[in-house]
């Protein structure tokens, strides 16, 4: 790439990072959590399925690749994941194809609650290429126009649907596909209160989601309401399937896409929220803020928020130190209070539209046979199971004798200052940059701390220096244009300054032909065509300026593209695919500056997992 994401290679500036964020305080930081280790905690999820896993041969909720047993079926792709037990890849495999990878009909379920099942089938087809996604590509490409927004709105959907979107989108390269993901949730969120289910019923407010309590109504029929203790109307499994839809869909958007900002926002707002509704044995009830209304744990709720909670924290989205123990204890209710020796998971309220009862006994009450799965699928619903695979393949990626936050922070700190100044960190900024991580900042704030400081723009105004001119910059131009970017110039500005310089030009031989020719060398990377240059110098006998014609070379698609792909190459090791380029390309055009895409970047769970 020509604009290099490290540019220890060209020059290093003497001038230390000095960090913008958390000064150093104290000794290192370690949490310790009372989390099991890996192995005992798929060993426990592992019992949940292996009992479950016989009761698919003679199912008693159908459809089965309608929303219940699909999200059964993503946890148990999640557990072959955690696992590598290929029964359970069996198990994914076999289930698509007792389905003929299709989806159930609008007439049976509701979309998005039919398209569920997508999201497992795209995984395996991963995995085997005998997964048909003919009918969900269908299905998507006809919902990309025809769905209209209100079509979410109960908050389930966004669980079933959302993730959907964001796997489409990169399996096609078409960023509509997320345009659609960014109105769905923005209507549910604004609008769905606005519901025509409650026509001729004004709203307490337009969205389902109430800023206040940080939690989310169901649907427009409880917005505003009470309970009969007073209580307005939060319900746990609705929220849990909200917050998981949010892990889900950033699990799948394009590494470091500025589109998850407000998804992980809206996790961490939520999660903040539900840690004060934890009970003390872990569980969540069924109505979040009016526990006494149905006093007894519910499962699928609080598998479903440990799943979300869980991510977060491995995502960098959640302060660890904060959020390791709400997961621990939760994760410890799960497999003492739900989990039953026997494997069979209690606790579960049935399907239902808001809080209710839960299926306590500890047995279901017809116990399967080998020709019968007995009352198991209505007593434990294969969506409550499901939540609580997902939740154990994501507590397990947290867990050990102990989590070292401040290990997994300084390797994340030293690994940027590696990959973008060649160097490890001195002392100082390693244990400034360590402790703001601990501390609960997020790594987009450190990110773009680091990308923002004077040494790294040194580095960028250096590096033009050295690629436009040849030479290394003199101390008054290096301050001059450090204090124009702190400003507000971009680099693209920059750079055409350099570019349109009358030493520059002089370099070129001082014609318009060979500035031209030079400009396709320097900023494309490729020689000119004899038209093309023909076309530009025409542009600058009609009166163009030359900082006009090289702020359109460093904007252009072409450069872009390429600078784009140099950061995923550079920082991810691998090229950029069509959806991330297409948002990010997008995002410098549309004035986002280089900086904080390559923040972005680097804060992203995929650059954090390669740690």
């Amino acid at each position: 790439m020509r604009r290099a994401v490290a540019w220890g290679t060209v020059l290093v500036i003497s001038a230390m990072l000095t960090p913008g964020l958390a000064s150093a305080v104290g000794s290192p930081v370690i949490a310790t959590v009372d989390l099991p280790r890996h192995s005992a905690v798929v060993t426990a999820t592992k019992l949940a399925a292996d009992y479950y896993r016989t009761t698919y041969a003679h199912p008693t909720v159908l459809p089965t690749n309608g929303w219940s047993w699909a999200t059964y079926a993503q946890g148990v792709q999640a557990l072959y994941r955690q696992a590598g037990d290929q029964r359970y890849l069996s198990d994914g495999l076999a289930w698509g194809q007792s389905n003929a990878w299709g989806i159930s009909p609008a007439s049976v379920q509701a979309n998005p609650d039919s398209i569920k099942a997508g999201q497992t089938y795209v995984d395996l087809n991963a995995i085997d290429p005998t997964a048909s996604l003919a009918v969900m590509d269908a299905a998507m490409a006809t919902d990309l126009t025809g769905l209209p927004l209100s079509q979410y709105d109960w908050i389930d959907a966004l669980f079933m649907g959302l993730p959907n979107w964001a796997q489409w989108a990169t399996r096609t390269g078409n960023p509509a596909y997320l345009d659609k993901l960014d109105a769905l949730y923005a209507w549910a969120r604004t609008a769905g209160g606005t519901s025509a289910r409650c026509a001729g019923k004004p709203p307490a407010q337009a969205g389902l989601f109430d800023a206040a309590a940080s939690l989310w109504y169901r649907d427009c029929t409880v917005v505003g309401a009470k309970d009969v203790n007073g209580q307005p109307v939060f319900w746990a499994r609705g929220n849990g399937w909200t917050i998981a839809a949010m892990a889900q869909v950033l699990q799948r958007l394009p590494a470091g896409d500025p589109r998850g900002v407000k998804y992980a926002d809206m996790l961490a707002t939520m999660a903040a929220r539900l840690v004060a509704l934890q009970g003390s044995d872990g569980m969540w009830r069924a109505s979040l803020t009016d526990a006494a209304l149905y006093p007894a744990p519910e499962t699928s709720g609080t598998a479903l928020i440990t799943y979300a909670l869980a991510y977060g924290i491995k995502a960098g989205i959640l302060d660890a130190p904060t959020y390791l123990p709400v997961v621990a204890r939760a994760w410890s209710g799960l497999t003492t209070i739900s989990l039953q020796p026997s494997g069979f998971v209690a606790g579960c309220q049935g399907p239902g539209v808001g809080p209710g009862t839960s299926y306590t006994a500890k047995a279901p009450r017809t116990a399967p046979t080998s020709t019968s799965s007995g009352t198991v699928n209505v007593d434990s619903p294969p969506y409550c199971v499901g939540a609580l695979l997902l939740a154990g393949s994501e507590v397990a990626q947290l867990t050990g004798t102990a989590i070292p936050t401040d290990s997994m922070s300084s390797a994340y700190v030293t690994r940027v200052y590696q990959d973008l100044f060649h160097r490890v960190p001195d002392p100082s900024g390693l244990r400034s940059w360590t402790d703001a991580l601990i501390s609960g900042t997020s790594r987009v704030a450190v990110a773009n701390g680091i990308t923002s400081s004077t040494e790294y723009r040194s580095g960028l105004i250096s590096g033009a220096y050295h690629d436009f001119l040849g030479r290394v910059p003199d101390p008054q131009g290096l301050n001059d244009w450090l204090a124009a970017m702190g400003g507000g110039m971009t680099i693209q500005a920059m750079e055409s300054g350099f570019l349109a310089s009358p030493e520059y030009y002089h370099q070129s031989g001082t014609t318009d032909a060979g500035w031209v020719r030079r400009l396709y060398q320097n900023v494309l990377g490729r020689a000119a065509g004899e038209s093309e240059v023909q076309g530009w110098v025409n542009v600058l006998v009609a009166g163009g300026t030359r900082q006009g014609v090289a702020i359109g070379f460093v904007t252009s698609t072409e450069r872009l593209t390429s600078d784009v792909n140099g950061y995923y190459q550079g920082l991810l090791g691998r090229a950029v695919d069509p959806s991330g380029q297409q948002t990010w390309v997008g995002a410098s055009r549309n004035g986002m500056r280089t900086e904080a895409i390559i923040g972005g970047i680097i804060a992203s769970a995929e650059y954090y997992a390669n740690l």
